[in-house]
């Protein structure tokens, strides 16, 4: 691939995310073709401008929440806010979202640099956390959010053996859902520790609405450790790197790479333990 195109499939992220996807085939079309794209601009004034739209956008989406008494924020759920409840002048312009994922892309490799692990940049990108009616939600600063609906785990048990999982949905700025990842396992435990029941790995990850996301790499993993702090516990872990991107003329250009871990851990009196995070 030519040093132009590289440069103009990063720039496309931004169109791609805010636009329908009966249009994403012209969209990525036309900004190919377009030569005046710059893809490392990042505008200060356009991030100020996104971080405060996102941050109204979440405190309206808290509102709707308890407005209604929501317990699933389901994807056609959260369509109908986007499409009801944001304005034009309120949601997320796509030079905004281009700067912002810029943005992201060049912390993420000075952190790099500066030897922070995936985790430790992961919890870096985090700008927003929040938790309305059980469903947390958090924004990233790579113009992508999440929302996890958080499970009510049954503890202290004598003995049983349960499933579990770490699961979140990423959506874009339209309330387009991008991609659902879910680490799953079924655990055996009791009053002393856990372990993970063989062959019981189920994880997944799975496409959203916005389909044009590749999967690559994905690995599963599962078994059992010792640890001072949680004692004899079951893991189950999913992770991948995922791909925005098209293909045009038979070659595959990526837009934005990233790299997704999810584990669900379980130990003694069945005490579940979720890590989950993508940069």
């Amino acid at each position: 691939m030519s040093l132009k195109k590289r440069g103009a499939t990063i720039a496309v992220i931004a169109a791609l995310i805010m636009t329908n996807s009966s249009q994403l085939v012209q969209v990525f079309a036309d900004t190919i073709n377009n030569g005046n794209i710059e893809s490392n601009i990042i505008n200060y004034e356009d991030i100020e401008s996104a971080e405060k739209k996102m941050g109204k956008i979440v405190n309206k989406l808290e509102k709707f929440i308890n407005d209604e008494n929501i317990k699933n924020l389901d994807d056609e759920t959260i369509q109908r806010f986007f499409n009801e409840e944001i304005s034009e002048l309120e949601k997320i312009t796509k030079t905004e979202l281009q700067s912002v994922t810029n943005k992201a892309n060049e912390k993420t490799a000075t952190l790099k640099v500066k030897g922070y692990s995936n985790e430790e940049i992961a919890q870096e990108s985090i700008i927003i956390s929040k938790t309305i009616n059980n469903i947390k939600i958090e924004v990233l600063d790579n113009g992508i959010f999440t929302v996890e609906h958080l499970e009510d785990d049954i503890n202290n048990v004598s003995r049983t053996i349960r499933t579990n999982s770490a699961r979140k949905d990423y959506k874009a700025w339209t309330g387009m859902h991008i991609f659902t990842v879910s680490a799953i396992g079924k655990f055996d435990y009791n009053s002393t520790g856990a372990k993970f029941v063989s062959g019981t790995n189920t994880s997944y990850i799975k496409k959203g609405t916005l389909s044009i996301w590749k999967v690559s790499n994905q690995r599963l993993d599962q078994g059992n450790r010792s640890t001072s702090s949680k004692g004899k516990t079951g893991y189950s872990q999913i992770s991948a790197n995922l791909h925005l991107g098209y293909s045009v003329a038979g070659a595959d250009l990526t837009i934005q790479d990233l790299y997704v871990f999810h584990e669900v851990e379980v130990g003694k009196g069945g005490k579940v333990y979720r890590n989950m995070y993508s940069r």
